[in-house]
């Protein structure tokens, strides 16, 4: 019994060092309207192709409320035109974040996993270079600022294509 209690002790002691590996809720900025030209916000989505295959890529909505959807897809096999596949990441938070945009600098949040251990809030800065098109440049850790730039394939173009209908943006995570 005596261990048990040692090893509880320890054990104790070891999760709350190792605070890092849990996600921080706090850290996300709550969503800020967005009534800006510079992005479409539109009945579409930012597309970067992250393959050799011309159909798979990494998607982003970008909706009016401030909210930001995405995550990897493959199109070819239609996983994006059904919504019985959107709907398990519609419902999962690291698919969630918000952005924001000033002097044609874009800013969005996502979750990343480090480590292979625990997932982090990021924030992506990209240079919009015309309502349609932006480019991923920087990427930072936001509960602590540290530049994370080279853990990603960062300097990526998204270009925007039409697509209806747009997963709806209500969701339980950003506020």
């Amino acid at each position: 019994m005596k261990k048990m209690k040692v090893l509880f002790a320890v054990s104790l002691i070891i999760l709350m060092g190792c605070e890092d590996w849990f996600i921080k809720d706090e850290e996300f900025l709550k969503a800020i309207p967005y009534s800006g030209i510079e992005l479409r916000t539109d009945d579409g989505y930012f597309f970067s192709k992250t393959s050799n295959n011309p159909e798979e890529g990494k998607v982003l909505f970008f909706y009016r409320n401030g909210a930001v959807f995405g995550g990897n897809y493959n199109y070819e096999t239609g996983k994006l035109q059904n919504p019985e596949y959107l709907i398990d990441d519609i419902d999962n938070i690291r698919f969630w974040g918000t952005f924001s945009v000033s002097d044609n600098t874009l800013k969005y949040q996502f979750y990343s996993i480090f480590n292979g251990h625990y997932w982090r809030i990021c924030e992506a800065q990209c240079n919009i270079l015309n309502d349609t098109t932006f480019v991923r440049k920087k990427i930072f850790l936001l509960y602590n600022g540290k530049d994370v730039t080279d853990d990603f394939n960062t300097e990526i173009t998204f270009h925007f294509r039409q697509f209806s209908p747009k997963p709806y943006s209500t969701n339980t995570f950003i506020k």
